[in-house]
């Protein structure tokens, strides 16, 4: 424990020193350079988006995010991106995306790898972000390794928070509401005191080109037992801040420091007679997440430059007393430290050609202990090489090609590989990507040290149409072989629990419209079809469904404005034991929200999620048993 701590501190102070390094290298210069040149439009910088061009995106911008109302990330992303998220009795939720995991698919938090490594998918609890400070976020689909590295095998997730230099607004947000009950409710006054939720945001600008922020997010929760038939009842506590500041004219810089914790109790029981959850008292998992990241770029110069540094720590405690529904106590604990740092630079920049070099490092670390006994003390460092070239061929026909070579301690060096071309509108592409095994899946109470790399081929095929200036559509067909999956199945002969590779593949079809009924009115649909098969055992994947689905419509009228969503899944597949597997029936819900902007300072608004008060199983034994309804005002000074 103590070689953690001194890594953390250590790596907090070479990470000051380097961003203030930066700053006064790059900014100070900036701003002497730019300052009488200044004018509102440069300080909306153009990113040089490095993504390859054949990639298909979906982009959620901050007017989406709002109108939503929606209360949590997981929400917004499988309403807005057709993503699916599933719950079960431990954090974090689990993402599934064209066959992948969570483990598949990387989360950016400007511009910062966000998850714990200390976690089975190096994955964390996207509830935990405070959806209310962000501004903008872009999902790619398709393996993404060659320029985001292994993590990023089945899709990137890049959410924003940063807000804009020449904003100067600050609002306070109050929610309270009912959560998810299947008509039980407990005394209405005591609903109310134990679901609220408080947001403060604060943006001041210093100077035409300097802004400092604060975001602060408090919640508690009183939620009701996912078993059915249960009146149980589990308290869930997070809260979150993040504190930066932004240096902007053509050039940027920021430094943002934050931190997300929660304290939940869960339930652990499991039935004897169909393994199906069963409620417990006492358990309770905190998680802790801190993070500090600096990042500078310029899309003014020839190079365009891009530089970061980041470092997250995470802790993680499982604790159980002894009582009446569980006769030995339990306590683990975890603790985690990534250290990120990338460099990226455009070293030609010619009217039809552009080739983008970079170079990636990254460290991380894992401690884990029992009842404060050490259990294991791991850690990892991997490195990177990669670049992009991208070359039009003419004005309808563009091609794209990157290679990667990553070198770790653990494992054998690995070259990525892809290439796309876009002709007319139809996009083909095909890429490799890896993903190394976790942590935890190599040294964990599950581990299995003899675990080989995920190595994964996907091709790709899109189309994007606008058929109109109010009507637009996208159909992608993709197709993925993992191989050395890494799943888990029961040992035979220790009856526990273990981590092992395997072969899958999945084939399926994307599909989406956007209509622009009216100025006021605004109209969007996405469907996806997918087979994700387990090659060895000839199964579906567990908990990916076939068939996905989500429909949004938003009227604005003056000073108000209505968002109607749906979420379809299909059929899944999931785990009852280490050897029996059932079929989950498919699920439709009807989220809905309304707002009133009563003034420029102060509007009120309600959501109500699964407004049908449908029951549906979102994973084997857990339930969600009804709707779950709240209201609040957001008031701006």
């Amino acid at each position: 424990m103590k070689k953690q701590y001194n890594l953390y501190s250590k790596s907090s102070y070479l990470l000051l020193k380097i961003s203030y390094i930066f700053s006064v290298l790059f900014c100070e210069r900036s701003h002497y350079v730019f300052a009488s040149e200044l004018k509102l439009q440069s300080y909306e910088t153009k990113i040089i988006e490095r993504s390859f061009l054949s990639s298909t995106k979906t982009v959620i911008d901050e007017e989406q995010i709002k109108k939503s109302k929606a209360n949590n990330l997981g929400t917004l992303i499988s309403t807005q991106a057709n993503i699916s998220v599933t719950n079960s009795a431990f954090q974090p939720n689990s993402l599934f995306l064209r066959g992948g995991d969570s483990g598949q698919i990387l989360i950016l938090v400007d511009g910062l790898p966000v998850y714990d490594p200390s976690t089975v998918q190096r994955s964390f609890n996207l509830n935990s972000l405070n959806i209310k400070s962000i501004k903008k976020i872009t999902v790619i689909k398709g393996s993404q390794s060659v320029w985001y590295g292994g993590q990023a095998l089945s899709a990137v997730i890049k959410i924003e928070t940063l807000p804009k230099i020449y904003e100067q607004n600050n609002s306070v947000q109050l929610v309270s509401g009912v959560p998810n009950r299947n008509n039980k409710l407990p005394e209405k006054d005591n609903v109310l005191r134990e679901n609220l939720s408080g947001f403060v945001s604060l943006n001041k600008s210093v100077s035409e080109d300097q802004s400092l922020f604060f975001n602060s997010d408090y919640q508690i929760s009183l939620q009701p037992s996912p078993v059915l038939n249960s009146d149980f009842n589990y308290h869930k506590r997070q809260n979150s801040f993040d504190i930066g500041y932004i240096r902007q004219n053509e050039s940027k810089f920021y430094i943002k420091a934050n931190r997300y914790s929660d304290r939940n109790e869960v339930l652990t029981g499991v039935s004897v007679l169909d393994f199906a959850p069963l409620d417990t008292l006492g358990f309770v998992t905190t998680n802790d997440i801190q993070q500090l990241v600096s990042v500078y770029s310029d899309s003014t110069v020839a190079f365009k430059p891009f530089l970061s540094f980041g470092l997250v720590n995470t802790h993680r405690i499982f604790n159980y007393e002894v009582n009446s529904f569980n006769s030995t106590a339990e306590n683990q604990e975890y603790k985690g430290v990534i250290i990120p740092v990338r460099a990226e630079l455009r070293v030609l920049n010619e009217p039809t050609t552009r080739v983008d070099i970079g170079l990636s490092y990254q460290k991380e670390a894992m401690l884990y202990e029992e009842f404060k006994q050490l259990q294991a003390d791991k850690s990892n460092e991997m490195t990177g090489v990669f670049t992009k070239v991208e070359h039009d061929l003419s004005e309808n026909i563009s091609a794209t090609a990157g290679v990667r070579q990553d070198k770790d301690l653990n494992f054998n060096s690995v070259t990525t590989y892809q290439a796309g071309i876009d002709f007319g509108g139809y996009k083909l592409e095909y890429a490799t990507g890896y993903r190394l095994p976790s942590l935890y899946q190599l040294y964990s109470n599950k581990g299995n040290g003899n675990l080989s790399p995920e190595f994964a081929r996907t091709y790709t095929l899109s189309r994007d149409f606008k058929l109109s200036e109010n009507l637009r559509a996208s159909l992608t067909f993709f197709e993925t072989h993992i191989e050395n999956q890494i799943t888990s199945r029961t040992d035979p002969s220790t009856g526990l629990l273990k981590y092992y590779n395997n072969r899958t593949i999945t084939k399926g079809v994307e599909g989406g419209v956007g209509l622009q009924i009216s100025s006021d009115d605004y109209l969007k649909a996405s469907y996806a079809y997918q087979e994700p098969r387990d090659i060895n055992s000839g199964r579906w994947l567990t908990k990916r469904p076939l068939h996905s689905a989500s429909v949004g419509y938003l009227k604005q009228l003056n000073h108000q404005s209505i968002n109607v969503e749906f979420v379809g899944r299909g059929e899944r597949q999931d785990q009852k034991n280490g050897f029996t597997y059932v079929r989950l029936p498919g699920f439709g819900i009807v989220n809905i929200s309304y707002d009133y902007e009563i003034s420029s300072a102060l509007e009120v608004f309600a959501r109500a999620n699964n407004l049908l008060a449908t029951q549906y199983e979102e994973s084997y034994g857990y339930y969600i048993r009804g709707s779950d309804w709240q209201v609040g005002l957001t008031s701006q000074f």
